[in-house]
């Protein structure tokens, strides 16, 4: 079940856009990255990608935790 879970999770967060329409999008994919991260499977690309955008204070910090999870901890410094 938590194969199958990493598994969706990734698919989702390889294939996420930023969308101008649905503000909390960044923050729903910062958490679906830090899950990924507790998990010990982190997606350092789409982390990579996200931390490239814009980011509110709150998803910025959890992208941040991912990093730190990931054992990454100068991209978490930024």
């Amino acid at each position: 079940m938590i194969k199958r879970w990493k598994k969706y999770q990734k698919n989702k967060a390889q294939a996420w856009r930023k969308n101008q329409e649905y503000s909390s999008g960044e923050l729903i994919q910062a958490y679906r990255l830090y899950t990924l991260a507790l998990a010990g499977d982190p997606d350092l690309g789409s982390m990579n990608r996200l931390r490239e955008s814009t980011l509110p204070t709150t998803a910025g910090w959890m992208l941040a935790a991912a990093y730190l999870k990931a054992g990454q901890t100068e991209a978490a410094k930024n």
